[in-house]
């Protein structure tokens, strides 16, 4: 019996992961920095639709998976898909 459960947790784990790494791919092609209103047209209103959730759970979305981060003395959204990882700064 626990043996199903670990696996179980491991491939919603795995699809948990797929999911990130989508959003982490469809985000790495948009720009480095962009304001609200350029985020929205660019993907959370499309993204919103096809996964039928809102602009709110968009956004504590992607900042707990550190994917986006709001700058508040510029007012811009800065697309962390796009900087390099610490652990591997060539893995862009």
């Amino acid at each position: 019996m626990e043996a199903i459960r670990q696996r179980a947790t491991a491939r919603a784990k795995a699809k948990r992961d797929d999911q990130i790494g989508l959003l982490r791919l469809y985000l790495a092609d948009l720009p480095e920095r962009m304001t609200g209103p350029e985020l929205d047209d660019l993907i959370v209103t499309e993204y919103a639709a096809q996964r039928k959730v809102t602009r709110a759970s968009f956004f504590r979305r992607v900042k707990r998976h550190a994917l986006l981060a709001y700058d508040a003395t510029t007012g811009h959204w800065q697309n962390l898909c796009r900087v390099a990882p610490p652990a591997n700064p060539l893995n862009l």
